[in-house]
């Protein structure tokens, strides 16, 4: 729903190969219970819904795109076809940094505030690109 924001029950049916009607039912209801998912009626034709992330739901999608780039990296055997691992950058070319988003800061700014103080922090480990 990230990558496709607005999107119908039978779109995402068509998109997950051998998710039966019951399972991804099961699914969107947690989702919409847990507030991470919002069901909205089209406006044209209330017969049609569309599925749409929520603030909480958004807020998720930098941790899925973390845990993705390390399924990329470690189980390419079972991602892709040649079995060769890829980076985030190479299979969204010009979006990690965005798909992303604060979870990539918040992750540098939580580890320099836990180390201890015997441990340098990052600031001092990154390299001078003068």
């Amino acid at each position: 729903m990230a990558f496709y924001p607005g999107i119908t029950f039978g779109h995402i049916l068509r998109r997950n190969e051998g998710m039966t009607q019951r399972v991804l039912s099961l699914r969107l209801r947690a989702l919409r219970e847990e507030g991470l998912v919002e069901k909205v009626a089209d406006p044209v034709d209330d017969r049609v819904f569309h599925y749409r992330l929520t603030p909480k739901g958004m807020d998720a999608v930098p941790v899925m795109i973390a845990l993705s780039a390390y399924g990329l990296k470690h189980f390419a055997r079972k991602v892709f076809r040649d079995g060769r691992p890829r980076s985030l950058a190479e299979v969204f070319p010009g979006q990690a940094e965005p798909l992303l988003g604060e979870l990539r800061e918040f992750v540098l700014e939580s580890a320099d505030s836990q180390a201890p103080a015997s441990v340098p922090r990052r600031s001092s480990l990154v390299r001078s690109s003068k």
